[in-house]
């Protein structure tokens, strides 16, 4: 074996961080964040989700330790990465259609294609002060949003709803008040 090596093995036990896999007589470790592109969740249900015990599967040697007796595999380094895909597609400024997946008490989270998600951000919702996230969008529901940035580094993206919508008209003073200055001694 070695690192970066592409080798067929077997799953043999899924664990909440991952999941173990036999590469005929050497069992390594896919662990739960070079399991998929998807963002990484933790529990045996999500690497299910992904991995089934007694499965042939395609991993990538990404580390060796022969000391510790540690053998680090990856899954999705076998994959197309989709975020990198997307990537090339959106730029920032772009307006997009997206489905609200996850609601955050900060924000909402929306898939913009297969794989990849950005973030509106609960400021981002309205011009008004939004107090919770579900006053302006419901979990599947499709939405047109533009795109703040792209960073390719970190994998996110931002995006925001009010950049869609006319900002609100000024309030003017009411008629009368003299505008309101400040007036003091001379």
């Amino acid at each position: 074996l070695a690192e970066g090596q592409v080798v067929e093995g077997v799953v043999r036990k899924i664990m909440p961080f991952g999941a173990f896999v036999d590469l005929g007589g050497i069992d390594g470790l896919v662990h739960v964040t070079d399991l998929t592109h998807d963002r990484v969740g933790h529990g045996e249900k999500f690497v299910a989700k992904y991995i089934k015990e007694g499965e042939k599967v395609r991993v990538q040697v990404l580390k060796i330790d022969w000391e510790a007796k540690r053998l680090s595999l990856g899954l999705k380094q076998t994959q197309h990465d989709p975020f990198a895909a997307v990537v090339s597609d959106i730029k920032d400024g772009a307006e997009v259609n997206g489905r609200v997946t996850k609601i955050m008490e900060f924000g909402a989270f929306m898939e913009l294609a297969p794989g990849v998600e950005g973030l509106v951000h609960i400021s981002e919702l309205a011009w008004r002060r939004v107090g919770k996230v579900e006053e302006v969008l419901k979990p599947d529901e499709i939405v047109k949003v533009k795109v703040l940035k792209v960073d390719p580094e970190s994998r996110r993206i931002s995006l925001s709803v009010k950049a869609l919508l006319p900002p609100p008209e000024p309030v003017a003073p009411p008629a009368g008040s003299g505008g309101g200055g400040f007036r003091g001694k001379g």
